[in-house]
């Protein structure tokens, strides 16, 4: 009972981190949203992003279940993540860097959507935005 309080509350913490990094970025507070990614990696799941980023995507899911211990939930988050530092690229015309993270947290995306029992709509909803964003950026 205890774990599954933990996960909710980090869950719903999460929810509310990337809604405000998200704020920021559409205030174009860009360093702002910055710091509060790299805070963010390190308060929810005790790594930094560069640790994260050394891995191909194709291996991502994998990896940070095998070699980092990440259960489900931190996947999620870790996708979330990418997502957010996606976008931030995105506006800030750091396509290359933009394409990279959006890729990365589409695998994850899809790896939790083909391995989790619960369908999301949130998720679905994700996967195709990202989908998109990384069209855009393969135009430029």
């Amino acid at each position: 009972m205890y774990q599954k309080d933990y996960i909710l509350r980090m869950i719903e913490m999460f929810g509310e981190m990337l809604a405000g990094i998200f704020g920021l970025i559409k205030k174009r507070r860009y360093e702002e949203a910055s710091q509060a990614i790299e805070n963010a990696w390190i308060e929810l799941l005790e790594k930094s992003a560069s640790d994260i980023l050394k891995v191909y995507a194709e291996m991502l899911p994998l990896t940070l279940q095998k070699d980092f211990g990440f259960n489900q939930q931190q996947l999620e988050v870790v996708a979330g993540l990418l997502y957010a530092e996606a976008e931030l690229n995105f506006v800030q015309k750091k396509l290359r860097e933009s394409k990279v993270n959006f890729e990365k947290s589409l695998v994850i995306y899809r790896y939790l959507d083909k391995e989790q029992k619960v369908f999301s709509h949130e998720r679905q909803n994700r996967i195709a935005d990202i989908e998109k964003r990384i069209s855009e950026v393969s135009f430029y």
